[in-house]
C-alpha cells in the first residue's frame, strides 16, 4: 500500500476531525447539476440537508426525519443511514471499502500536494473505474465521480465548537 493511499485512508476514518461542517455539495449527473444543502457534525453523526423540495436531518440520537414539500408527509424513523448525497462528509458509509456490499475497491492513490486521488476499482466490473479526491490539509473527502455522478463538496463553515443544535425528534 502507497504512502498516499495511507495518507487518505487516514483522513477518511478520522470522523472526529470533522466537528461541524455546513455548505453544499453540488451532485452533477444526466448533464445537469442538483445542489445539496447541508450541515453536519462528524462527532455525533447529525445531519440537516436540503435538496430542492426534499429536507431531511438526523439528530446526535440517530432519529431520522425527511420530508417533501410544506405539505408531504414526515417519514420518521432511527438509523445510521447517510443519504447518498451526503456521503463525502462519512467517508465510511461511502461504498468504497470493499466491504460485502460494497461497490468499489481502492486500487491506488496519487499525492499532489494537499490533496489525494484515491483510484478505485469497481468490484463486478474491473473495467469501470472512479476517483475520489481526499484534501488531507482541511481532512476531508472532497470530490467522488463515477462514470455516471460526480459529487463535489464545497465547505463554506467548519466551526469547532458549533453554536447550533441539530433539532431532536421524537417518534
Amino acid at each position: 500500500m502507497s504512502d498516499a493511499l495511507i495518507a487518505a485512508i487516514s483522513v477518511l476514518v478520522d470522523g472526529d476531525a470533522r466537528t461541524h461542517l455546513g455548505g453544499t455539495i453540488t451532485h452533477h449527473t444526466n448533464g445537469e447539476d442538483r445542489r445539496v444543502s447541508f450541515t453536519a457534525d462528524g462527532r455525533t453523526g447529525a445531519w440537516e440537508y436540503k435538496i430542492g423540495r426534499l429536507t431531511g436531518s438526523r439528530d446526535d440520537q440517530g432519529n431520522v426525519v425527511e420530508r417533501i414539500g410544506g405539505r408531504g408527509e414526515d417519514m420518521v424513523g432511527n438509523s445510521d443511514r447517510v443519504p447518498f448525497e451526503l456521503q463525502l462528509l462519512f467517508p465510511l458509509t461511502m461504498l468504497i471499502w470493499d466491504r460485502a456490499g460494497d461497490e468499489w475497491r481502492m486500487d491506488s492513490a496519487i499525492e499532489d500536494g494537499d490533496h489525494v486521488t484515491v483510484h478505485l476499482v469497481h468490484r463486478e466490473q474491473p473495467q469501470c473505474t472512479a476517483e475520489l479526491t481526499v484534501d488531507t490539509a482541511r481532512r476531508l473527502a472532497t470530490r467522488f465521480s463515477t462514470p455516471t455522478d460526480t459529487f463535489t463538496l464545497n465547505v463554506s463553515d467548519d466551526v469547532t465548537a458549533p453554536e447550533q443544535s441539530f433539532a431532536s425528534y421524537e417518534s
